[in-house]
C-alpha cells in the first residue's frame, strides 16, 4: 500500500473524528440517501461513459491499483487480455 493512501485515510478519519468530538452528533455523518446518491451517481456516470464489459473488468484492477503498490500496470492486463482473445 502506498504511503499517500495511508496518509489520506488517516487524515480523513482524523478530520471526521475531530468534527464528532467538537460536540456534533455522529448521526449527522450517517446519511443513507446522501451515500446512495454519491455511490450510485458515480457508478451510473461510469456506466454512461464506458462500455459495461470495461466497467466490470476495470473495477478489480482499479481497486488493486489504488490499494496495492505493485509494478504491474492496468494497461498490461488489457494488452494480455487482447492477445488471449485474438489467439482464441
Amino acid at each position: 500500500m502506498d504511503i499517500a493512501t495511508l496518509l489520506g485515510l488517516a487524515f480523513g478519519i482524523t478530520v471526521v473524528s475531530l468534527a464528532i468530538l467538537t460536540g456534533s452528533n455522529f448521526s449527522i455523518f450517517m446519511n443513507l440517501p446522501g451515500f446512495l446518491i454519491v455511490v450510485g451517481g458515480t457508478f451510473a456516470a461510469t456506466m454512461i461513459k464506458f462500455p459495461l464489459s470495461g466497467v466490470f473488468i476495470s473495477m478489480p484492477i482499479g481497486l488493486k491499483a489504488a490499494f496495492m503498490n505493485e509494478s504491474e500496470k492496468p494497461r498490461d492486463y488489457n494488452y494480455a487480455r487482447r492477445e488471449t482473445r485474438q489467439k482464441g
